[in-house]
C-alpha cells in the first residue's frame, strides 16, 4: 500500500511541474520576452509563446497580450477574420441604465 502511494505522489509532482513553473514565473518577465521576440521578427514564436504561455494568464493586461498576438499576424486574413468571429459572437452582456 505504501508503494503504491509513494509511486501516486511521485506521477502527481511529476505532472503538475510544469504548471508550478509556470506559475512561478512573474507576468511582467514573460510579456517581456513576448516582445523580445516581436522585436527580432520572431513572429511564429511570439504567438507560441502567447498560447503556451500568456493566455492562462488573467489580468489587466491580457488585452494587450491579445493584440500582440493578432498584429503578429498582420498578414492572414483567415485569422483576422476569425478573431472578428469570435469578438462577435462572444456574449455581449450589457444593460442599459436610466433609460
Amino acid at each position: 500500500m505504501w508503494m503504491t502511494m509513494k509511486t501516486l505522489v511521485w506521477i502527481c509532482l511529476v505532472a503538475f511541474f510544469p504548471i508550478l513553473n509556470l506559475l512561478a514565473e512573474d507576468h511582467p518577465t514573460l510579456r517581456k520576452e513576448n516582445q523580445n521576440l516581436h522585436k527580432r521578427g520572431m513572429w511564429q514564436d511570439a504567438l507560441n509563446h502567447y498560447s503556451e504561455k500568456l493566455l492562462p494568464i488573467a489580468d489587466g493586461q491580457s488585452g494587450a497580450d491579445l493584440s500582440r498576438a493578432v498584429t503578429a499576424q498582420v498578414e492572414n486574413p483567415a485569422l483576422l477574420a476569425a478573431a472578428a468571429a469570435a469578438y462577435r459572437d462572444a456574449p455581449h452582456a450589457g444593460r442599459i441604465v436610466a433609460g
